[in-house]
């Protein structure tokens, strides 16, 4: 199943105007621009390959987390607005995402 959060162009359009009857608004991306710059140039100031490699690690960690509580987001802004459906679809993404962070695949 495709991560409806990376859903690109026509298909999150389709989606979010078939499900909810809404458009998907323009996300300026600025966070994830933020994210990247810091994670390009941090690493190369740490000397130790074995803290350079915890450094990646936790930031991939910070990731997965930050990516989790967008979808917990979600779910709670349409259940909130009366779309259950939109909410159970959006759960059971993360219920995807989340075993397969845990290792016991879907």
């Amino acid at each position: 199943m495709r991560d409806p959060l990376l859903l690109k162009g026509s298909w999150r359009s389709l989606i979010s105007a078939s499900i909810i009857g809404e458009q998907p608004v323009k996300l300026s991306g600025r966070l994830q621009r933020i994210f990247l710059e810091d994670f390009r140039k941090e690493p190369n100031e740490i000397q130790s390959l074995v803290a350079r490699r915890l450094f990646v690690l936790a930031k991939l960690v910070h990731l997965t987390h930050l990516r989790i509580g967008e979808y917990m987001a979600l779910v709670a802004a349409a259940d909130a607005s009366g779309h259950y459906g939109v909410g159970a679809f959006l759960e059971s993404c993360l219920a995807d995402k989340l075993a397969l962070l845990n290792g016991h695949g879907v």
